[in-house]
């Protein structure tokens, strides 16, 4: 069985993504992607803190996984596109 279309969000929502937005037919969910902390904190103490100023322009630049959701005529879930930015 076809999930619906609020279930579907719905699932989406607990696997850790957000509505970004959200019509009748229509939902665009968004999740940025994570940041491999281990290497970061190595790098950190290795240069004594230098290389934090890299972390925060990841941080601050973090690219974010985008999907679009749409709903047919009988109000199931289809995936609509993929993307990073």
């Amino acid at each position: 069985m076809r999930p619906t279309f609020n279930t579907e969000i719905a699932n989406y929502v607990r696997q850790g993504w957000t509505v970004e937005s959200q019509t009748d037919t229509q939902a665009i969910l968004v999740k940025p992607q994570r940041i491999g902390w281990f290497w970061n904190i190595v790098l950190s103490f290795l240069t004594c803190g230098i290389w934090l100023i890299v972390v925060a322009y990841k941080l601050i630049n973090r690219k974010k996984d985008r999907l679009v959701l749409t709903a047919d005529e009988a109000g199931y879930a289809q995936k609509g596109s993929f993307s990073r930015r």
